[in-house]
Order: C-alpha cells, then sequence, then structure tokens
C-alpha cells in the first residue's frame, strides 16, 4: 500500500527505498500531530473584535463609569425638580448596577423618598433600610431613619415607626436640647422630624396624650425650623380636634347633661383655633387650606350635635313615670331652643376670634360661624 501511493513507475530501487521511509516518518508525525494537537493543522480563527472599553459586565448588561456618572447626576437633577417619576427609574439602575460608585449610598436615600413622593411606601423601605445600615454618622442615620418611619406610617406599621424615632432618641443628636438649638439648626429639624414621626405613630396607635407631649416637644424647635413649623402646628390641631370629638356621648342624657357636653365641646373647639392661627402665620397655603377644611368639618359637626340632641331617660326626673310621647315632644322643644342659644353664642364667639385675623384661605369657616352665630 505504502508503494502504491509514493512511489512512481521505473524509479530507482534504492531512492525508492529511502522516500518510503521519509513518506513514512512524515505520514507517522502528522498522525500524532493530529492525534496529540488536534488543532495543530487548523485553520487559524479570525481575530475576536477588540472589547469596548467597559467594566465587568453585569446580569442586566454592560456598565461604565460615565453611565453611572449620569445616571446619579440625572436622577437627582430629576429629584430637585420634582419630576420623582424620572428619578426613580435613574437612581434605580444606578444602585441596581453600581455598587461600587461614590453616589451609590446617598442615592438610596433620594430613592427612597422619589418612591415616597410617588406614594410608593412598599418599595421606598428597601433602600432606606440600606442607607441606615451602612451610613457612618448619627445624622445621616437619623434622616435615613426618619423618611423609613414614614415609609413604615403609611404601610399601616406605626410600632416599627415608633422604633425608628426610638433609635434616633437614642443618638443623641441634639444634646443640649432646645438650647442646642441655636447652633445646629440641621440636628433640630432631625429631632423635630422625629418627633412628629412620633406623635404620628402614638395617634395610629390610638395614644393621643403621648402624641400631644411630643407635638409640644416638637414645636419647641419651630423658630429653627420655619419651613416645617406649620407640620407641628397641623399634628396638634388634628389631635385637639380629635379630642373634641370624643366629647360627644349618643345618651340616654338628662338636659343639664347635653348642655354640659355641648359646652365643653365648644369651649374644646374654640381652643383648636389657636393651633388654626399657627399654621396661617407660617405662610403655607396648602396647609392652611387643609387645616381649614378639617376645622370647618369639625364645626359642622357640632353644629349637628346642637340641633340633634341625644335622647333624655325614659323615666321623668321623680323617676317614678315614663315620659308619654307628648312630655317627650315637649321636653324636646325647649332644649332645642336652650341649646341653639348656646351652640349660636359659642359661634358667635369663635367668629369674633376670626374676625380679628386677615387670612381669606378661612372665609368658608368663617361664612359657616357668621351663619351659625345668627
Amino acid at each position: 500500500m505504502w508503494r502504491m501511493l509514493s512511489e512512481p513507475a521505473g524509479s530507482d530501487p534504492k531512492k525508492s527505498a529511502i522516500k518510503q521511509t521519509l513518506d513514512r516518518s512524515s505520514v507517522c508525525l502528522i498522525f500524532l500531530s493530529t492525534t496529540l494537537w488536534p488543532g495543530a493543522y487548523a485553520a487559524s480563527p479570525a481575530p475576536s473584535p477588540t472589547p469596548p472599553a467597559t467594566t465587568s459586565p453585569t446580569s442586566v448588561g454592560p456598565t461604565s463609569p460615565e453611565e453611572a456618572r449620569l445616571l446619579l447626576s440625572d436622577g437627582n437633577d430629576a429629584f430637585e425638580a420634582r419630576n420623582y417619576e424620572d428619578a426613580a427609574v435613574k437612581l434605580k439602575r444606578l444602585v441596581a448596577r453600581y455598587p461600587g460608585y461614590p453616589g451609590y449610598l446617598p442615592a438610596h436615600l433620594t430613592l427612597g423618598r422619589a418612591l415616597l413622593a410617588l406614594n410608593r411606601p412598599e418599595e421606598a423601605v428597601a433602600p432606606l433600610k440600606y442607607y441606615v445600615s451602612a451610613s457612618k454618622t448619627p445624622k445621616a442615620r437619623g434622616w435615613g431613619r426618619v423618611y423609613l418611619a414614614r415609609a413604615y406610617l403609611l404601610t399601616g406599621k406605626p410600632r416599627e415607626a415608633l422604633s425608628m424615632s426610638g433609635e434616633i432618641e437614642r443618638e443623641k443628636i441634639l444634646p443640649g436640647g432646645v438650647g442646642g438649638a441655636k447652633t445646629d439648626a440641621e440636628a433640630a429639624d432631625l429631632v423635630a422630624e422625629s418627633l412628629l414621626i412620633r406623635a404620628r405613630a402614638l395617634m395610629a396607635l390610638e395614644r393621643d396624650a403621648e402624641a400631644l407631649t411630643a407635638v409640644t416637644s416638637a414645636r419647641k424647635l419651630d423658630p429653627w425650623r420655619p419651613g416645617t413649623r406649620g407640620e407641628s402646628a397641623g399634628l396638634e390641631l388634628e389631635l385637639v380636634l380629635r379630642s373634641c370629638a370624643r366629647m360627644s356621648t349618643p345618651g340616654p342624657l338628662a338636659e343639664d347633661q347635653v348642655r354640659n357636653q355641648l359646652e365643653r365641646r365648644g369651649v374644646c373647639l374654640s381652643e383648636s383655633l389657636i393651633p388654626l392661627r399657627a399654621i396661617a402665620e407660617t405662610g403655607d397655603k396648602t396647609s392652611l387650606e387643609e387645616a381649614t377644611k378639617a376645622e370647618l368639618k369639625a364645626w359642622e359637626n357640632f353644629s349637628q350635635a346642637c340641633a340633634n340632641p341625644p335622647k333624655p331617660p325614659e323615666n321623668l326626673p321623680d323617676k317614678k313615670k315614663k315620659r308619654t310621647p307628648e312630655q317627650l315632644k315637649e321636653y324636646f322643644k325647649e332644649l332645642d331652643q336652650v341649646l341653639r342659644e348656646d351652640c349660636r353664642k359659642r359661634a358667635a364667639s369663635a367668629l369674633g376670634i376670626l374676625a380679628e385675623w386677615s387670612y381669606p384661605t378661612l372665609e368658608p369657616l368663617t361664612t359657616h360661624l357668621r351663619k351659625s352665630s345668627k
């Protein structure tokens, strides 16, 4: 076989023998090479394209320092412009793709705040929890806890929010108390925010007396936080109005009990004008509009209570006989006249207080009191 493949007819036998030996050696070498190194005689592959100048790829595609810079810059700009949806999209991408970037940690706080502004508190919890756990300073952790507590309140978790307020208190961010606020306005603002968070959480837990104590403490810091003092006054107003509403009982009540109950409720509503005035003085029109609506609703409910007193006891005052239908009708007729006069005087007193103010936003409340005082 080897001869048939390599030796032409009529060649010299000696030369042919040498050639056969060389041919066989070549075949063996090729056989061994292709067996031991299969790619030795294969065609050279085409050169790979030069990879782009990027960092290590992630599960969501390649990354680049330039993209990280733009995501952080554009996300922060969008947040400042109150374009919270755009801010959330960009900052979500940043925290998902660039854990080593310098702006990675603060981006979590801004992302959480953007999600809160979009009323998506469930999504805000994770980035805010990370920011709190990774922050190195008490103030940074404190602000993270403030916004995390807000997310907890919005998701119906007042106990968790109350815990965040406790953590801020333990950090002793304002060791000098109210006096320390004079030299550290940011710390004063942070402590006040924490106290208001505490108040809201306590209100959600029906612990209004404790909540009012927290609000009172927060209001002591108002002179150093002009931009947010309306919130503390608003919470105080809400607490006062809740207290007023609890003064109504369904009865049956005797005439003197009904008059006493409505008198206390009317005094309470008059006292609620104090925090209402505080809100007006902040110049925050939105807060004042909301407060005016709440105040107006409380006075409207008071008017309804004046016009619809609870039933009296079944028996007459001597407790020996039950009231006849005619006697019950006469009782309500006389009581109606007495209560109308009592409630008219209370409305007139409140109207006199409002007359000294000059806030157009209060006009719906003024109109109602003017009508009720006639």
